[in-house]
């Protein structure tokens, strides 16, 4: 999909940058080696770093903060707006989170204007030994990679996020923000590892890039409007998670999700949207997954009975989430569970609009068909079905 290709030209024009700004002070140009930044990999940067930032947000003019080579220790730091004008954010090299970082965030930017983080470099959130606590400290005790509050008009481009602690990217309050050749990757068993993040946002794009992570490889929350995710390569994890869905009292609706031409390879489900088992009203509508290949997924198709992750659920009263107006058109390749189609709507809130439209998904188990089941699905078919069984 041409993601590997986008990545190397951003690094070597990134690098030609860096070689040219670390051998002449250019103007307009702040890069952190001048503000007492170490290329050791043990010295705290984050104060090098923040006030190479202070003084380029401060600048009316063009201005771009540099991480050059090397590699750079940072403890937790936060990049606030708004400034003057709009930023670019070139890190070329890499910045390692302590191994012992606690906290909500790493590397968090907030109140940001046309903001551009690009330069082929890399956030290492070094999350393994954290993995191993999350289950005895809490998950909400460890921090997120990069996190995005309240920013707008922001490209996000050729960077990559490993290893994180917690989540790798969250994008709360955001609007207009482009994610373009990006890397997130951290091992299929890494803990609450969740790649990409969003909520309470609007008109944000992802494409064009690898993630492969221990959880939700793409989540959408409540709140997520007017979201395109399109050529990505989808490896370990669980694929794409729209939920929790009624969860929250006055949550806001899903709405205007589309996602194309992506690739799901080993990971736990394709598309999966996820109810709380609660009696709160909410919504999620136009929705779009088309033209997807599934390789060894084992549940391409997901719409799940309540959500209870803890078991202290009561089933006494059903789920009020509402879905409606879906289309599921071209997604064909092969599952690992028999189970290829699953959808569990409510009897309260029947599924309505669901358009399936050529769909081929193949079992890989010895000899038996891949299977659909589903309850309270208001369907519309066209196009070659299968598995067919429940519609």
């Amino acid at each position: 999909m041409g993601s590997s290709s986008n990545l190397l030209k951003v690094s070597l024009s990134m690098l030609v940058f860096a070689w040219i700004a670390n051998a002449h002070n250019i103007p307009g140009v702040y890069n952190v080696m001048h503000y007492g930044a170490v290329a050791d990999g043990k010295f705290d940067c984050a104060n090098a770093f923040l006030s190479a930032w202070t003084e380029a947000c401060a600048c009316s003019g063009s201005a771009t903060i540099l991480i050059p080579q090397g590699t750079f220790l940072s403890s937790a730091v936060s990049f606030k707006g708004p400034c003057k004008s709009a930023l670019v954010f070139q890190i070329i090299g890499k910045v390692v989170a302590p191994v012992d970082l606690l906290g909500d965030n790493w590397i968090c930017f907030e109140y940001v204007k046309g903001l551009t983080l690009t330069g082929g470099g890399t956030f290492d959130g070094q999350g393994s030994i954290a993995w191993s606590k999350k289950i005895s400290l809490g998950f909400s005790k460890f921090p997120v990679n990069i996190r995005f509050n309240y920013c707008t008009d922001a490209i996000i481009q050729g960077i990559s996020s490993i290893n994180s602690k917690h989540f790798h990217i969250d994008v709360l309050g955001c609007k207009n923000i482009k994610f373009i050749a990006i890397n997130v990757s951290a091992p299929k068993t890494s803990v609450s590892t969740d790649g990409i993040r969003i909520g309470m946002s609007t008109g944000i794009t992802v494409s064009s890039s690898f993630i492969g992570t221990g959880d939700n490889c793409i989540f959408l929350g409540p709140g997520s409007q007017n979201i395109y995710i399109s050529k990505i390569l989808f490896g370990a994890g669980h694929g794409i998670t729209i939920g929790s869905l009624g969860r929250l009292e006055k949550e806001e609706a899903v709405h205007g999700i589309t996602v194309r031409n992506c690739t799901f390879t080993g990971t736990e489900n394709g598309i999966r949207i996820e109810r709380w088992h609660s009696s709160i009203f909410s919504f999620a509508s136009n929705l779009i997954f088309e033209d997807l290949i599934m390789n060894h997924v084992k549940h391409p198709i997901l719409i799940d009975e309540p959500y209870c992750p803890l078991g202290l659920c009561t089933y006494a009263v059903p789920t009020l989430v509402k879905i409606s107006d879906v289309i599921f058109k071209n997604i064909r390749g092969t599952c690992t569970s028999e189970l290829a189609v699953k959808l569990m709507c409510s009897l309260h809130n029947p599924c309505v609009g669901v358009q399936f439209n050529d769909i081929d998904l193949m079992y890989m188990g010895s000899g038996r068909p891949a299977l659909a089941l589903c309850s309270y699905v208001n369907s519309i078919l066209s196009g070659n079905i299968f598995p067919s069984t429940c519609f």
